[in-house]
């Protein structure tokens, strides 16, 4: 399972690692390279570990350091790619789960799918008509109980 991180935490350790190596400018290495060297290896280290949008979001501070068209983009672009594709697979999957009348399995797939994409609106349609099922579900045996119980009241 990811954990994510809020974002602000990820910009604060941005900004704290761009801070120090500015500090440290002395060693040759200017302080714009040694952050994108920082950030490239974060980036790096979070896609081994599988947290892909982690990893995206260190791209990008990569590539807003660099000129248009670079090594960045081209990670930004096959990152967007892989975690796309995964999108769609766990999609997919949560699909056939409802078919088969697994919710619970389905809610996890769906769950996946938004640690990739939080904005990914058939994950999110999905989970909301899975619980609006479960709430009908729980009111209509509700209603067979107040139902039951009405009709052993009227045999007495």
């Amino acid at each position: 399972m990811t954990i994510r991180l809020p974002v602000s935490i990820l910009l604060l350790g941005a900004v704290q690692t761009f801070l120090v190596s500015c500090a440290t400018g002395g060693s040759g290495v200017s302080g714009n390279e040694q952050f994108q060297l920082s950030q490239q290896e974060m980036a790096r280290r979070l896609e081994s570990q599988g947290h892909l949008a982690e990893a995206l979001i260190h791209w990008q501070f990569v590539a807003a350091t660099q000129t248009k068209g670079g090594a960045a983009d081209l990670e930004i672009t096959r990152l967007k790619g892989i975690v796309a594709a995964r999108r769609a697979e766990l999609d997919r999957k949560g699909e056939i789960a409802i078919s088969k009348g697994q919710t619970k399995q389905a809610k996890v797939y769906f769950l996946q799918a938004l640690s990739f994409d939080e904005s990914d609106a058939e994950a999110r349609g999905k989970l909301r008509e899975i619980d609006l099922k479960e709430l009908w579900k729980q009111q209509d045996e509700k209603n067979k109980n107040a139902k039951d119980t009405r009709d052993v009241e009227d045999e007495r």
